[in-house]
């Protein structure tokens, strides 16, 4: 029997987790397959930012669970979801780490999709936030809740993060 290693995020393979800001929307074929304001922004390494989606925000009636699977040292077993409507282009389009390693926890309960295998993985990017005497963020939110992976493998808050927000005249 193999043991898989287990790595913990640090200097070396760094990953942060922090609310996306956006709306993230995810469809294919014209039909909207996740639409969400609460995605999480995984940053690995060197590796393109990843949106991991709240499975509430998913129509998971649209997509099929495969056999297919993977494994990450930093964040354990990973699963994997076809999308039907897409076709052969969207066969393992979605995973999902329904265990993942208590270094990255925060992502339980979410799946990302891989951008090039749906028809559009897009982000609103600006959010109109009147209710709150403001005119909108662009990219950012306020009181962000970012956490950061120690060398212990634990999420870490960081700094309290305070924006000033101009009024619209």
């Amino acid at each position: 029997m193999t043991t898989k290693p287990i790595k913990v995020p640090g200097p070396g393979h760094p990953i942060t987790v922090e609310p996306n800001a956006s709306r993230v929307v995810v469809s294919i074929g014209g039909r909207v397959i996740a639409d969400s304001r609460e995605a999480l922004t995984l940053r690995e390494a060197n590796y393109p930012p990843v949106q991991y989606i709240p499975r509430k925000d998913v129509d998971m009636s649209l997509l099929q669970r495969t056999e297919h699977a993977t494994y990450c040292p930093y964040k354990g077993d990973c699963a994997y979801y076809s999308i039907p409507l897409g076709g052969e282009r969207s066969v393992n389009a979605v995973w999902t780490y329904e265990a993942p390693y208590p270094s990255i926890a925060v992502i339980k309960g979410h799946v990302a999709f891989y951008p090039d295998r749906v028809g559009s993985l897009g982000t609103q990017t600006t959010r109109n936030l009147a209710d709150h005497g403001t005119t909108s963020l662009r990219g950012q939110r306020a009181g962000i809740d970012r956490h950061s992976v120690s060398p212990a493998g634990r999420l870490e808050p960081p700094p309290l993060l305070w924006l000033v927000l101009a009024q619209r005249p």
